[in-house]
């Protein structure tokens, strides 16, 4: 027998709304008819088939269901704060910040009748109540935020309405800025890195622990009373916080700043600014301005916030420091005070952007070869000593073995940047070799090797004064330095004695063309090297020029 059957589809209707339901609030389902129509329900009549009702109605069935509100629920009816988290981040001076409250019921009068309030020290909310608002009407206030709060700002304000409280979030960072100028010629930048270094007879593992840098700046300053005593009463208060120290050693000499700018134009390239850092507008103790940076590129940068005025200002970037050493005052006389003040940079963000080695010099071999006249190896201090174990039983003969294969190789090198550009490019650098970690190849710019011959390319090799290359050297490294400024790398890899007077070294690479002698300004030996520190300090003797003294360990190659 065939069956027909007919689909019922349930519908919950609540208060004229239609939709999704969950079992929440409970009401009935509508009356509705569903009917079953088999094929016996038809009778013959007259020949046809005449259908005859067999109706069966279900009894009303009960459906728990929630109705969920819509977007006019959710936005009126309701006192709204916008915003109602306000993030001042880093706070270095006084803000002002606009919120708005709102009446969004429709037809009820409300009033504000009190003001709770959390961790609001040096916060104002500018509200008074009580305070009548009509339906949809909206109040504005000014926020204002200073200094003299906590340092960690966590605030809550908490507005009481008849029948609900919404609340005002106020979250930041106070920063005192570390005040006056530091005499010139009395400040120094220290980068520590960390690094395990694991010697084996003839190679050597390093292992960067540090990648980034501990930087320490240390600053002198010489004060009379008033300054003595507002540095003091600041050491007093905040120096188990964090200041913000303006880094003097990158100032750029600006000049006129006239108010209400969001960014001033200059090159940028040789000063670490970036995005979400702060930048210290100095003119004098009294008038100067720290800003959070919002943008950056090569010739500008750009704040959040209006710059005051300046009639001769100084640029420079600001971060985040520590006096892990406190702050030392010495009386130089009855008028002048010493203050010595060093500062564990927290926030150095130069290690987290893709930096280059700055100075881009030539590499061999891949590894950088320093060639700037600006590096000068200091041969005086410049040793060769092999590390040996001796075995004295106090009455034989002593003997001895070779710790490694090759010696101990030490010099030490100075760099010095006259200019901005110079000294960003050095300390750029430094950051590349990440201590004792990353090596490169030293120069002697000694006169190691003097031709007696022209360099034929094709004989791949250099006739010479007798050295005893034969009887001392396997393999070296050697640049020959033309006079035209040219140099060019190549490996020795043995020497054949001709007579007392002369020797020839074989080239391991072919020579890009002759050369006679009077185009060689000097052959030298180079040596592949590493820092021998993981301590670099960079001493600023008169702005911008900056020197740096380094020891440097010779790494089997």
């Amino acid at each position: 027998m065939a069956v027909l059957t007919a689909k019922y589809v349930e519908v919950a209707y609540y208060e004229g709304y239609s939709g999704l339901f969950n079992n929440e609030l409970t009401i009935e389902q509508p009356p509705g008819d569903v009917r079953a129509v088999e094929e016996s329900d038809f009778k013959l009549i007259g020949g046809e088939y005449t259908y005859v009702g067999n109706v069966v109605v279900p009894a009303k069935r009960v459906l728990d269901v929630h109705f969920l509100e819509g977007w006019f629920e959710q936005y009126y009816n309701r006192i709204v704060i916008t915003p109602n988290a306000i993030d001042v981040g880093t706070l270095v001076d006084s803000v002002t910040e606009t919120f708005y409250i709102w009446n969004a019921y429709l037809t009820t009068i409300k009033t504000l009748s009190a003001i709770t309030s959390s961790g609001v020290g040096g916060i104002t909310s500018g509200v008074t109540p009580p305070v009548t608002f009509n339906p949809h009407q909206e109040r504005e206030y000014d926020l204002e935020i200073n200094l003299s709060g906590p340092v960690i700002i966590d605030a809550k304000y908490g507005f009481v309405f008849s029948t609900e409280i919404p609340v005002l979030a106020i979250t930041g960072q106070r920063l005192l800025v570390w005040m006056n100028r530091p005499k010139v010629k009395q400040i120094s930048e220290t980068m520590e890195w960390s690094t395990d270094v694991i010697r084996a007879w003839d190679a050597e593992q390093r292992i960067a622990i540090r990648t980034r840098p501990r930087t320490i700046l240390k600053y002198t300053y010489i004060l009379n009373a008033q300054e003595y005593s507002k540095m003091k009463n600041a050491a007093i208060k905040w120096n188990a916080n964090t200041f913000g120290v303006p880094i003097w050693p990158e100032f750029y000499l600006y000049g006129a700043i006239s108010s209400n700018l969001y960014s001033l134009t200059f090159d940028t390239t040789p000063y670490e600014y970036y995005v979400g850092g702060m930048v210290h507008i100095w003119e004098s103790d009294t008038n100067n301005q720290t800003l959070e940076i919002t943008a950056v590129d090569s010739a500008s940068i750009s704040f959040g916030y209006p710059t005051n005025a300046f009639v001769n200002a100084r640029v420079m970037p600001l971060k985040k420091g520590i006096a892990t050493q406190g702050t030392k005052f010495k009386r130089l006389d009855h008028i002048n005070i010493e203050a010595i003040s060093q500062f564990l940079i927290v926030n150095d963000n130069l290690i987290d952007t893709p930096v280059g080695d700055g100075l881009d010099y030539p590499q061999y071999l891949s590894a950088d070869v320093i060639t700037s006249k600006q590096v000068i190896v200091n041969e005086f201090t410049e040793q060769i000593k092999y590390g040996l174990d001796f075995f004295d039983n106090g009455a034989g003969i002593v003997q001895i073995e070779k710790q490694y294969d090759s010696p101990d190789y030490t010099q030490q090198i100075s760099f010095t940047g006259r200019t901005a550009i110079e000294r960003w490019n050095n300390k750029v650098w430094f950051y590349g070799r990440y201590g004792k970690q990353k090596s490169f190849w030293v120069l002697s710019w000694s006169k190691d090797i003097e031709a007696t011959e022209q360099i034929v390319t094709s004989a791949q090799t250099i006739k010479c004064q007798n050295i005893n290359y034969n009887l001392y050297r396997e393999t070296s490294y050697i640049a020959i330095i033309l006079t035209n400024g040219v140099i060019l790398f190549n490996t020795v890899t043995s020497g054949t004695f001709v007579d007392e007077n002369n020797e020839v070294l074989s080239l391991e690479n072919i020579l890009p063309y002759d050369i006679d002698l009077n185009e060689i300004e000097r052959i030298c030996f180079m040596k592949k090297m590493r820092f021998d520190s993981d301590t670099i300090v960079l001493n600023y003797e008169n702005f911008p020029y900056c020197t740096t003294k380094i020891p440097v360990m010779g790494v089997p190659v």
